[in-house]
């Protein structure tokens, strides 16, 4: 049965309109959202039907964003603003304050995004993370300690091209090559224009990487799921490659991980949930397990890029949950599948034509797409654009054979040549 306009909860949205991003504006307006979209100024890849409106501003200045906002909530009278990546949660918090809605508010979006921020405050709820200092700064490996150092965004996904520093002498050379990058890009659209806020220098940990998609209804976690996560590393830069789901893990260190992921849901409803008023929210912590001791990289306050793997193993389609908690209308998450699921992650220089893709049946296979990717900011790698591949099985070990059958019959587009991709980044997958 289709709602009235006026019992349609009113939505603004934040955030870029592509094809990637329809899902969850698409169960936004199943939940009986009625959409306005206020987007980066750039041309909107996709136009989705049920979209009131659409507006483009420039999101480099927050001042002009909430002033278009206003504007917008004069004639709207918007009852939440949403966004969908996490470059954009402070921007939101910013326009909520404007409008005097309800909801995230700057103070408490720092927690969730600024990486150094959120292990000070997080810390202190018994959740460990890496050694880390703000850069630049004066002797900041003497802070740290020996032996490696990872320099890293404070603001953003650090999964592309993430540099490993083993002496103090290269860290300002690989620090002004990142910074000649960011100037005009989304790094520095989320530090607000405050180049100080762009990097940190953290502790270079080394052992069984995961992540886990959480979501919480009521207070209390009722759906999770754990993917393991490979790296292969090249030179200095250290790449994802696979993730594979379910983690294969012992009894022992399955207890240790659920164990960390119920003081995650405790830290974040206390620091960021509550004071938010929200009491259900998704989110997906990334960690490390050695020797049975977590230590935490980051928290996500959103569906995280793997949520289709997710949905193609369990059948839980986390845009429409996040949608659900925004229009207060989740009642439960149900499995409907139980699968094993492996994505690869693949790199490029351009956007890359697949020229042969492996013989696999449809229910093995399930999509293969390219994207321009964000993190794309240290240019000494020989990669701008990822692309994402799955496969599925009966087991994990099934579906990351599969994908290796899949990745050693793709070749690559790249500068006229055809390249196999499965020697384009020399895809040895190994756990860091």
């Amino acid at each position: 049965m289709t709602q009235s306009p006026k019992s349609r909860i009113a939505t603004l949205f934040i955030g870029p309109v592509r094809k990637s991003d329809s899902n969850y504006i698409r169960e936004l307006i199943r939940c009986g959202c009625e959409v306005v979209a206020l987007c980066p100024n750039i041309k909107p890849a996709a136009k989705i039907r049920g979209v009131k409106k659409l507006v483009r501003v420039d999101f480099h200045d927050r001042k002009v964003v909430c002033d278009r906002a206003t504007k917008l909530h004069a004639r709207y009278h918007f009852a939440t603003v949403v966004v969908i990546y996490e470059f954009h949660i402070e921007i939101a918090a910013a326009v909520r304050r404007a409008l005097k809605i309800k909801g995230m508010r700057p103070e408490v979006a720092r927690i969730v995004r600024d990486k150094f921020f959120m292990s000070n405050v997080l810390s202190k709820a018994g959740i460990s993370f890496p050694a880390t200092v703000k850069y630049p700064c004066k002797s900041p490996t003497k802070r740290l300690g020996p032996p490696e150092w990872l320099l890293k965004p404070r603001l953003a996904a650090a999964n592309l091209g993430v540099r490993t520093i083993r002496k103090e002498s290269e860290l300002r050379p690989t620090y002004r090559n990142a910074l000649k990058s960011v100037r005009n890009s989304t790094h520095l659209l989320m530090a607000g224009g405050d180049l100080g806020r762009l990097w940190i220098l953290s502790e270079f940990v080394t052992g069984s990487e995961f992540e886990a998609h959480l979501v919480v209804h009521s207070g209390q976690l009722v759906f999770k799921c754990v993917m393991q996560k490979f790296a292969t590393k090249i030179g200095d830069y250290i790449y994802e490659t696979r993730m594979i789901m379910p983690a294969d893990v012992s009894k022992r260190m399955e207890k240790v991980i659920d164990d960390f992921l119920l003081r995650v849901v405790a830290a974040i409803r206390t620091h960021v949930a509550n004071p938010s008023g929200e009491d259900s929210f998704v989110c997906y912590p990334e960690f490390i397990v050695r020797r049975r001791k977590v230590i935490c990289l980051e928290i996500a306050y959103r569906c995280g890029g793997t949520a289709t793997a997710v949905e193609l193993g369990t059948g839980v389609n986390l845009h429409r949950i996040a949608a659900q908690i925004h229009a207060k209308k989740l009642n439960t998450v149900r499995k409907t599948r139980d699968r094993a699921v492996c994505m690869q992650i693949m790199y490029s220089t351009s956007p890359g034509k697949i020229e042969a893709l492996p013989k696999l049946t449809k229910s093995n296979t399930f999509k293969y797409h390219w994207v321009k990717h964000p993190n794309a900011y240290i240019k000494d790698p020989p990669s701008e654009y990822v692309g994402f591949l799955y496969t599925t099985g009966s087991t994990a070990k099934q579906a990351a054979l599969r994908m290796d059958v899949a990745v050693s019959k793709i070749l690559i587009k790249v500068g006229g040549q055809e390249i196999p991709q499965s020697k384009f980044l020399k895809f040895k997958t190994r756990m860091l």
